[in-house]
């Protein structure tokens, strides 16, 4: 019997390169400088998001395109990059994820391609949880900042450094990890999806595509689409996440707050500008992650 039934193949069509093909020292420079050029793209629309999530009911904004208006109108170009230079920290945890992501799927034990891509996708995100989260809470407060103001072109910036010394006063370490509950269960399982949908669209996209499409395009569609998933399937959780890291509470009084306030379609809250950051950006994440790879491959194996 042919092996296509007993073994699944890495990726049908799609060349993939492992962990162990790649030079770490050009790896490990080239990744953070790609990770910060997506952010620069991905940034105003995850501020648009945590904005819509924190609002109660529409007291500020009417929905995504709304929310992009009148923060031109009132704050600037800059004020759709408030706490940009914060959140670029998480540019470690980042690598610490892609790395124990790479890691682990390469040396789980049989499993089929996508389960090792689901289970490597939850303990990639465990272990880049410890250091986004205190990145995200002072990154939030920072986006929020000034978003009350009516006067055109005022604009209120907090440095991270005053928020975070704000947040020490008043809760110590423990206000640093506000909603880590809330995050594990937003982040990992996404992740998980997120790689497990990833490869199976890769799969079906590289089955069908026409002849001469290169992988690249095949990656950034099954980014995209892994991406869409991912979404809509975390972002009720996200929303408390997110309003608890900012207001405060536990996931069950937030909970129960967001649906006196709105009814159930709180749970949907920014779900368009969620879409809006992470389509795009898991294709651009993918691509730029597939060709720093490509780019950092051991000159022997060229």
């Amino acid at each position: 019997m042919s092996s296509n039934v007993d073994k699944p193949k890495e990726n049908e069509g799609i060349k993939n390169i492992g962990w162990n093909d790649l030079d770490k020292r050009k790896y490990y420079f080239f990744g953070p400088l790609s990770m910060v050029a997506v952010r620069l793209i991905i940034f105003p629309p995850m501020l648009i998001k945590t904005r819509l999530q924190v609002q109660k009911q529409t007291t500020l904004y009417n929905g995504t395109y709304d929310a992009f208006k009148k923060i031109f109108k009132h704050e600037g170009i800059r004020g759709y990059y408030k706490g940009f230079a914060a959140y670029n920290l998480t540019v470690i945890s980042s690598q610490v994820y892609i790395t124990t992501y790479e890691l682990v799927r390469a040396n789980l034990p049989m499993l089929t391609p996508g389960g090792k891509s689901l289970v490597a996708g939850l303990c990639a995100s465990l272990a880049g949880l410890t250091i986004t989260v205190p990145v995200d809470i002072v990154t939030q407060k920072q986006m929020i900042a000034g978003q009350q103001v009516g006067k055109k072109n005022s604009y209120v910036f907090q440095s991270a450094p005053s928020v975070a010394s704000k947040i020490y006063k008043k809760t110590g370490l423990r206000g640093f990890y506000k909603g880590y509950l809330a995050s594990i269960l937003t982040y990992t399982p996404s992740s998980g999806i997120w790689w497990a949908a990833y490869y199976d669209f890769g799969q079906l996209y590289g089955k069908y595509r026409p002849e001469g499409v290169p992988d690249i395009v095949i990656q950034a569609m099954s980014g995209m689409s892994a991406s869409s998933v991912a979404s809509l399937v975390s972002n009720p959780v996200d929303t408390i996440r997110t309003r608890q890291q900012v207001s405060g509470g536990t996931i069950i009084s937030v909970t129960k707050q967001l649906i006196h306030e709105e009814g159930i379609r709180c749970l949907t809250k920014g779900l368009t500008a969620r879409l809006t950051a992470s389509v795009p950006s898991g294709s651009c994440l993918i691509v730029s992650y597939e060709l720093v790879k490509r780019l950092c491959v051991k000159s022997e194996l060229r």
